[in-house]
């Protein structure tokens, strides 16, 4: 998740609020660090962004399902966003407008 730790960085100058915005990673499969964030956090204010190129990982469709587990059937469509190049691909139910589509032509992991 160094990647995505660097652009959080990068992007920090351009803030346009004063209140800190906390960014928390979760980078493997550990439900014992998946439960660990989840009592850090405030589901409510919460924005979930779940990156996979392919969305068709083990760890992947895994990681969705014990984060099911773990929140309300609601949580998906207020708080989840899903960047993938398969959208197709995606095994819950969130809203359109929630999948971000990157183009299949673009090479390498995200």
């Amino acid at each position: 998740h160094l990647g995505m730790e660097m652009a959080v960085e990068a992007l920090q100058p351009f803030q346009t609020h004063s209140h800190s915005t906390e960014f928390l990673f979760i980078d493997n499969l550990d439900g014992g660090l998946l439960d660990t964030v989840l009592e850090k956090i405030h589901l409510a204010d919460t924005l979930l962004i779940i990156a996979s190129k392919t969305m068709n990982t083990p760890e992947v469709h895994y990681f969705i399902d014990l984060i099911s587990q773990r929140v309300s059937s609601t949580f998906f469509q207020e708080h989840v966003f899903i960047v993938t190049a398969f959208p197709e691909r995606i095994h819950v139910s969130i809203p359109n407008h929630h999948v971000i589509v990157i183009p299949k032509e673009i090479s390498g992991r995200f």
